[in-house]
């Protein structure tokens, strides 16, 4: 009930930030394999993971269908995997500024 109560653009919006955090940008990786334009993919478990500033993981792309997460650092047993939703090599107030949206 609550999805009907809002109003289509204020859903609209909502759904492309849900996919604007979860997706990884493969434009570089599309490109390199010969194709053109803005590309992204959303994989559904990586999607689940939580942020964090300091992330326990990275990701490796293997050409545009394949994610690969590997440990950032030494994990302890039963630590949570998380990754990063902005680009680490960004500034830190802009990477807030980009979660704060």
């Amino acid at each position: 009930a609550r999805a009907q109560a809002q109003p289509l653009a204020e859903r609209w919006q909502r759904f492309k930030r849900i996919v604007e955090l979860n997706s990884h940008d493969l434009s570089d990786i599309n490109a390199q394999c010969g194709g053109q334009g803005d590309f992204v993919g959303i994989w559904l478990l990586p999607a689940l993971m939580n942020h964090s500033c300091k992330p326990s993981a990275f990701t490796l792309h293997v050409g545009t269908k394949v994610m690969v997460f590997k440990a950032a650092r030494d994990l302890q047993k039963g630590e949570e995997i998380t990754d990063s939703y902005t680009n680490l090599l960004c500034p830190r107030r802009e990477r807030q500024g980009c979660l704060q949206k």
